[in-house]
């Protein structure tokens, strides 16, 4: 690969045309429903909780419903937790909701039904679906949906239905949607749009910042540092823009998104891919700043039949299942298929030096210029 200038993908990439909400139509859809359950993908980020916890909020203030908010999968990193906890988030695993209990209706949020990363029952009723990733199935559907990609996060869609509405936004939902949007476009610099930054205006106001300090600034438990210890150790430069780290057995899954985000702040960094496994999933994290991108393209050859995966040109992400007892050996394996086609793919000419390698000589105190290479 050549070495290309870092492209900010952010509030420049505007779509043609931001068609109005559709509240009306999402009235009529959970019309004559009571009972519902508002679902999140598995292991739900900040986006995830922010949305669904603002689509529980109207249902049950302004629509008087019944409804429990549900996630499969693992919340691991600590900023999740504390924003559940801190906020006052009724998120529960649909493990504790329990099979038994059932819905007259389901709405998924930050993620699609074909997505299939997502503990959905199987006799569930899908009523509505919010997202932003990109549409997955074109085919006519009989349930409402609201999915738009060009949007930075699925809060940002959810912050507008609230505004349309007249729903009366409190410090505790407001500072979840703003987390939301805030964590997905990466503080407003990636993939950012005029949606985004208009619901950044209404909610900016609202929003208790001392708690959202609390939230961001976590005390981390040790493992946090063996994982990114690890992620560090383990990652290779290829061409001098491309950076791929093995990180192995994780005491956290969170932790892969969270080590790509980090890596791509190295300062020729325009791809950065990180794997590793925890329990019996093997994870994928993309991310890209090259302003040619197309991190979901690639992720989707990576996964193909094995897993499941999407995202968008700046980031996606993905999930294989490990079947055979011995994981570490099952891994190796989908590791080095995985680096084959991001190898094929990024057309890298190199072998890859180690990141983490000691600089052959340092500059004098008070020196200018850049260490080198």
């Amino acid at each position: 690969m050549t070495d290309k200038k870092r492209t900010n993908n952010s509030a420049e990439k505007e779509p043609n045309e931001f068609a109005s909400v559709q509240l009306a139509d999402f009235e009529a859809a959970i019309e004559g429903y009571e009972k519902l359950l508002v679902l999140t993908h598995d292991n739900p980020d900040p986006d995830a909780i922010g949305s669904a916890f603002a689509v529980y909020s109207l249902l049950s203030e302004k629509y008087k419903k019944d409804v429990r908010m549900g996630h499969g999968g693992f919340i691991g990193r600590t900023e999740n937790k504390l924003m559940i906890l801190d906020l006052n988030i009724p998120l529960y695993s649909m493990q504790l909701i329990g099979k038994k209990t059932t819905f007259d209706g389901v709405i998924i949020m930050d993620t699609q039904p074909e997505a299939k990363y997502h503990t959905l029952p199987s006799d569930a009723n899908v009523i509505a679906v919010f997202d932003h990733h990109p549409l997955i199935s074109k085919q006519k559907s009989d349930y409402f949906k609201d999915v738009r990609p060009d949007v930075g996060s699925t809060s940002t869609i959810i912050t507008h239905y609230l505004h349309e509405a007249g729903f009366n936004i409190d410090k505790k939902l407001a500072t979840a949607l703003f987390y939301g949007i805030k964590t997905d476009t990466l503080n407003f610099s990636r993939h950012t749009t005029r949606w985004d930054i208009e619901a950044h205006q209404i909610l900016f106001p609202l929003v208790d910042f001392d708690t959202l300090v609390h939230i961001e600034n976590p005390p981390l438990p040790r493992e946090y540092f063996v994982d990114l210890q690890k992620a560090l150790q383990n990652a290779e430069v290829f061409d001098n823009t491309v950076v791929i780290s093995s990180m192995g057995l994780i005491f956290n899954p969170d932790m892969i998104p969270l080590v790509a985000d980090i890596l791509l702040k190295l300062d020729s960094a325009e791809w950065v891919i990180v794997m590793g496994y925890f329990k019996e999933e093997l994870r994928i994290a993309v991310r890209c700043s090259a302003s040619d991108g197309h991190a979901g393209k690639v992720i989707k050859k990576i996964v193909k039949k094995k897993g499941i995966g999407g995202g968008h040109a700046e980031m996606a992400a993905a999930q294989i299942k490990l079947k055979l007892a011995d994981k570490e050996v099952e891994y190796e394996v989908i590791k080095q298929m995985v680096m084959e086609i991001i190898k094929s793919e990024l057309k890298l000419q190199q072998q890859g030096l180690k990141l983490c390698r000691e600089k052959r000589t340092l500059p004098p105190p008070g020196a200018t210029g850049k260490f080198p290479r």
